[in-house]
């Protein structure tokens, strides 16, 4: 999604061909911590805690790891 053409234009509407670095200010207002997008290791560190023995007793939620998109 990030790498979407269309989205980087609708983030950065004065730009005429704006680039995925252009972008960044823009999605990082987005979200509620501030950072523009979650990284690979991030969600890998969700994905491992949540088959770990820490997290037995979480069943039945969804767990987002959106750096705050939807609470925003």
């Amino acid at each position: 999604m990030i790498r979407d053409r269309e989205l980087h234009k609708l983030l950065c509407p004065d730009l005429p061909a704006p680039t995925l670095e252009d972008m960044r200010p823009a999605a990082g207002r987005l979200q509620l911590r501030g950072v523009p997008w979650a990284r690979p290791s991030d969600i890998a560190e969700a994905v491992a805690w949540l088959a770990s023995r820490k997290a037995r007793y979480v069943t039945g939620v969804e767990f987002r790891a959106d750096a705050g998109n939807l609470t925003k």
